[in-house]
This record gives C-alpha cells, sequence and structure tokens, in this order.
C-alpha cells in the first residue's frame, strides 16, 4: 500500500509575496498605475498640414514646417511644440487638463480654440474662443513665472525680456491658413510674401523693384494660387508706375513774383 500523499497547497506563492511586504506593494502598485502611452510625434514640412484627433474628440491642425510631439495620457493632454504652428481645439475636461508648450511658454486651456505659433526665438498665441491662460518658461516645460491670459480674438506674444500684453485681433483672418487662406491687411510687400510662403509649397520672392517699398498688401489669398499674389503685385507695381509717369508730366507750377 502507497503512504497517503499529501496534497500540495497552492497559497504556497501567495505565502511567498506576503513574507516579503515591500515586494507585495510594489506589484500592487504596477497593477493600479495607468501605464504611459507612448507619444505621437508628427512633422510637416512646406505647404503640408495634418489634421489629428484626440480620443477626447479634441481635434489638432498641424501647420506646415512644423513639429509636434502628442502626449495622450490619462490624467492631461500635452502637445509639445519645438517648432511651427498648431490651431488647438479643445473638448472641455477637467480631469485631464490640455497643454501645449513651446521652449518659451506654457498655454493652458479648457474648452476652447487657440493657435500656438513658435518661430524666430518668438511664441504667439492666438484665441479664436474661450480663454487660455499662457505662463512664461524660464526652462523648458519648467519654473514657470510671468502668466498672461488671452480671451477671444486676443493675441499674446512672449518674446524674452518683453512683457505678455493681449492684444485685440480678428482671430478668424489671422488661422485663416487652416481653411488655405492668407489674410493679410496693410502688410508690406516683404511680410506679405514672408506670411504666404509659411503656408504655401510655393516660394514666391520679393520684385526687385524701387517702387516695392512703397507698396502695402490687403487682401485673402490661396495658398495654393503663387500666380494670384503675383499678379496683384505686378497690379500694383503698374499702377504706381503711372501714377509716378503721371506726376512727372505735369508741368511744374513756378512761383509768381511781384514786380
Amino acid at each position: 500500500m502507497k503512504p497517503f500523499a499529501r496534497p500540495r497547497s497552492r497559497r504556497r506563492p501567495i505565502q511567498r509575496v506576503i513574507k516579503y511586504p515591500a515586494l507585495a506593494v510594489v506589484l500592487l502598485a504596477l497593477l493600479l498605475t495607468p501605464h504611459a502611452i507612448d507619444p505621437t510625434t508628427i512633422t510637416t514640412g512646406p505647404g503640408q498640414t495634418e489634421p489629428v484627433k484626440l480620443k477626447d474628440g479634441s481635434g489638432l491642425f498641424v501647420g506646415a514646417d512644423t513639429k509636434v510631439i502628442i502626449h495622450d495620457e490619462v490624467h492631461e493632454r500635452r502637445i509639445e511644440l519645438p517648432y511651427g504652428q498648431v490651431i488647438s481645439t479643445v473638448q472641455h475636461d477637467s480631469t485631464r487638463p490640455f497643454y501645449v508648450h513651446t521652449p518659451l511658454a506654457t498655454v493652458r486651456a479648457v474648452g476652447t480654440k487657440f493657435a500656438v505659433d513658435h518661430r524666430d526665438g518668438r511664441t504667439e498665441v492666438t484665441t479664436s474662443d474661450g480663454q487660455v491662460l499662457i505662463q512664461r518658461n524660464t526652462h523648458w516645460g519648467f519654473g514657470l513665472s510671468e502668466s498672461a491670459q488671452a480671451a477671444r480674438d486676443q493675441q499674446v506674444i512672449v518674446k524674452p525680456g518683453e512683457p505678455m500684453i493681449p492684444r485685440a485681433i480678428d482671430a478668424d483672418a489671422w488661422l485663416a491658413w487652416e481653411r488655405g487662406l492668407v489674410v493679410v491687411r496693410q502688410a508690406s510687400v516683404q511680410s506679405a510674401i514672408a506670411r504666404f510662403n509659411r503656408h504655401s509649397a510655393f516660394a514666391l520672392k520679393v520684385p526687385r523693384d524701387s517702387e516695392i517699398p512703397l507698396i502695402t498688401v490687403t487682401g485673402t489669398f490661396d495658398v495654393h494660387r503663387p500666380d494670384l499674389l503675383e499678379r496683384f503685385l505686378d497690379e500694383q507695381l503698374r499702377k504706381r508706375k503711372e501714377l509716378k509717369s503721371q506726376a512727372q508730366k505735369q508741368p511744374k507750377s513756378i512761383p509768381r513774383t511781384d514786380p
């Protein structure tokens, strides 16, 4: 007759863990802590744009020549913008704040639409709807100091050594590049072409003409039709030269002297 075999206990693994309370705490923390989600990086080139939808329904519109790193985490939504421009349409969620970080500033918004543009050592924050809080960074993402608020149709420019003062702006016109348009008002030719080139796949050059510095540009231009802006500038140059020619043909009045 075989000796009676004692059944093996299935509780030994648990007992072993319990003998090491520190290990049990670590394992419990790993089980309860949400795992970090790998960030998504998007890079665009000249004339390229990229619409992005986050899990909660918030939307991003990434502009041309831009790099964004998207952290769609459990407790926050965080967008890093090393360079370029992005328009954010934010769904309200008090438990998951929405941030956009640039090398100069941190922007926080809840239930709003706004754009952040970082280039040439400056950050521009333009609010189309709602309100955002802008804080100046002393380091990348750390050491927040001076702050300002931007409400609807307001813009705040962040530059080193300069105060952050909200100014009134037509946000719809300023953000028209989301619709493939560039709106300029009373701008120099150099400024108008620079804005157009930033959003277009075409690179226009400033015409070499002595009249160019005297021309101001006002209008709405399709970023896919550089010929329309070129035609506009040609027409403005033609008009100025005609006026200049007419002025030169007019006889000069000779001052009258009394005898």
